[in-house]
């Protein structure tokens, strides 16, 4: 969050210069957080299709769980900063980065979600937020599957500090 800050910060003392750093700072931790996301695993017998499928998913979460958590909450913060960055952008009359600020609105989002999956499949679930029934088990199914890969993954972590 403090990146956000810094940025936005920044945006109000040297606009033009802020603008275009705050967007390009958005779309190189995209890009990093693409490549990371496009790694496959192979299935050693420990976990199921569905949790392969999960793993696949959502791998940087898996590979880097605390990490992941602390870019979702920066993503967020970029998600709502936006709120203030574009109509400011606006008011400036830098067209160009208020639209491509509102786009990252949308896009970040999705970064948010898939970088901490666990947070967001339990709230839509506690909070039912989710009204159509097929969508509502097919997120329930997603969370079990999480859940269930993540329990083997810390048991097998767990297993080998203690060898």
């Amino acid at each position: 969050m403090i990146l956000v800050l810094v940025l936005l910060t920044i945006i109000f003392f040297a606009p033009s210069f802020g603008s275009w750093l705050f967007i390009v700072v958005t779309v190189l931790l995209e890009l990093w957080i693409m490549l990371l996301q496009d790694r496959k695993i192979k299935n050693n017998g420990k976990y199921s299709s569905s949790e392969i499928e999960i793993i696949e998913r959502y791998n940087v979460f898996f590979q880097y769980p605390i990490t992941s958590r602390k870019l979702s909450r920066i993503f967020s913060g970029i998600q709502l900063s936006t709120f203030v960055f574009v109509p400011y952008m606006f008011i400036l009359g830098n067209w160009i980065a208020g639209i491509i600020g509102v786009i990252q609105y949308f896009v970040v989002s999705q970064f948010a979600v898939t970088l901490n999956p666990q947070h967001f499949l339990n709230e839509n679930m506690k909070n039912d937020n989710i009204k159509d029934f097929s969508f509502k088990m097919k997120v329930g199914t997603d969370l079990l599957a999480l859940n269930s890969a993540l329990e083997k993954m810390y048991r097998r972590s767990s297993g080998e500090l203690k060898k």
